[in-house]
């Protein structure tokens, strides 16, 4: 069971990737705007930045995979409450009708069986969801577990009160998938924008001659290239800051 969804443990071949991907970017940078391999000597922080950077995407994309996997589940659970079933039971349906078509791997439906086992112990519903919510972060789902739990102690007509609620999520989720579809191209520019400097120095660097001479091999010039790469890193982190879907990360 993953305690928090929002703490992510690279395994030991991603790491391994990572670390050469990082080592990469370091010796492209050191090339580029100091000449020397040396400079990847303390440009490692580079490697520690690129962990950091990739560990938050591997986040974004676990709770992002997570809250679509969620919409599938209620699509499925809504359908099965329209043909009359308890909560309970068009819970423990909807579970065996996602796993059909979702990788039974998938983390949501790990998480759902292991939640309808409780169940079937005896455990709330409820609470059982409502646990899950604040490990995964998923407002959707708290929203969701906060219904059904008032919902059951004050009685009435519970089936169409989740039917209504499950609707107003889907429809929030839609809204949000949409947004992050357009977020998703603005990224794409993004990655191609902070790829033109360092396109600009190597064009310099092939065809400029000896202009790029003078910024290598001397104090000034190591000063002048390590302030343009610090405002260059600043510009990059400001970026994806300014693009980043705070509900995803």
């Amino acid at each position: 069971m993953i305690k928090d969804y929002r703490i992510y443990c690279f395994t030991r071949k991603q790491a391994v990737h990572c670390f050469f991907e990082g080592m990469l970017l370091n010796g492209v940078i050191a090339i580029l705007f100091f000449n020397s391999l040396f400079a990847m000597i303390p440009g490692m922080i580079i490697v520690l930045l690129y962990f950091k950077v990739k560990k938050r995407k591997m986040i974004k994309v676990r709770l992002h995979r997570l809250k679509r996997n969620l919409k599938e589940f209620l699509n499925v659970m809504i359908s099965e409450l329209q043909t009359g079933r308890s909560i309970e039971n068009a819970f423990s349906e909807a579970i065996k009708d996602t796993e059909g078509y979702l990788n039974e791997d998938t983390e949501l439906v790990l998480e759902m069986k292991k939640i309808n086992a409780r169940v079937s112990l005896g455990e709330p519903l409820e609470k059982l969801l409502l646990e899950f919510s604040y490990r995964s972060h998923m407002e959707e789902l708290e929203y969701f577990a906060e219904v059904f739990a008032i919902g059951k102690r004050s009685g009435g007509n519970l089936v169409s009160i989740m039917k209504n609620t499950i609707r107003m999520i889907q429809e929030r989720m839609e809204a949000e998938e949409e947004l992050y579809t357009i977020l998703a191209e603005k990224q794409m520019e993004f990655h191609v924008m902070c790829i033109v400097p360092m396109a600009m120095i190597l064009y310099l660097r092939i065809g400029g001659g000896n202009l790029m001479n003078s910024l290598y091999g001397n104090l000034k010039g190591i000063v002048v290239m390590t302030i343009c790469l610090l405002v260059y890193g600043g510009c990059y982190l400001y970026g994806k800051r300014l693009l980043e879907i705070n509900r995803y990360c």
